[in-house]
């Protein structure tokens, strides 16, 4: 069911960049090219809706507030993902923030060629909203499950969408910290760390170099499903 969910949304990533490179050929004075540093924020939750954004390089984290004070991780952006489409659809402002992991560069659309967009691609924001509804979805099976569930689930799901292989290695990039993942799973870095060194143990996975590498990730998965 994973395996079904990432595929189709690479390809759904894929067809994002078509669209955009169409677009951005034909109306290139439609996209606002901005440059954000990593910390900025690309959107903030209840901002007033200012537009929908392409990110064409970089990586950042959708947050909602709680009523704690503190940050709620939802899931991380990719490349080639638009950006504030839910914001436009039937809310006036946006529903989590969005802030850079990495530096990035994003293009902001204009209300024309987003009009444009959704002319000849009419489920185009359908899409994208379903996608994250799915996302959403799988994630609340663990939601109230074992914390370690929802670690590991993060884990599968940072790699496939993140991990570069290498040999048999998949390697998380440099900004899925302890931090971030327990931003992610509701939990504590403490908790985080008690989990990975468990994994470490029976060699799934191991940290290096800042990375987090995932030995076996058919084994990893196979502990939650």
């Amino acid at each position: 069911m994973l395996n079904g969910m990432y595929d189709s949304n690479r390809k759904r990533n894929v067809r994002n960049e078509q669209i955009f490179n169409q677009f951005f050929a034909s109306y290139p004075s439609d996209f606002q090219k901005i440059e954000l540093k990593k910390g900025e924020h690309i959107v903030l939750e209840d901002e007033a809706f200012k537009g929908v954004f392409f990110i064409r390089k970089g990586i950042a984290i959708k947050e909602v507030l709680l009523k704690s004070g503190k940050t709620q991780g939802i899931r991380l952006t990719t490349k080639n993902e638009f950006v504030g489409a839910l914001a436009s659809v039937n809310v006036e402002t946006y529903p989590y923030d969005v802030r850079c992991l990495t530096d990035m560069e994003c293009y902001k659309l204009s209300e024309a060629v987003l009009h444009q967009i959704l002319m000849i691609y009419p489920m185009f924001l359908y899409e994208a909203l379903q996608a994250d509804s799915y996302t959403n979805y799988q994630k609340m099976k663990f939601i109230t499950g074992k914390v370690e569930e929802r670690i590991i689930y993060n884990i599968v799901e940072l790699a496939e969408c993140f991990g570069e292989k290498n040999d048999q290695d998949v390697w998380l990039p440099k900004v899925v910290t302890q931090e971030i993942l327990a931003s992610l799973s509701s939990t504590t870095r403490e908790y985080v760390a008690k989990i990975l060194a468990s994994l470490k143990s029976i060699n799934i996975l191991d940290t290096k170099q800042r990375h987090i590498i995932v030995h076996d990730l058919h084994k990893l998965h196979e502990l939650i499903y």
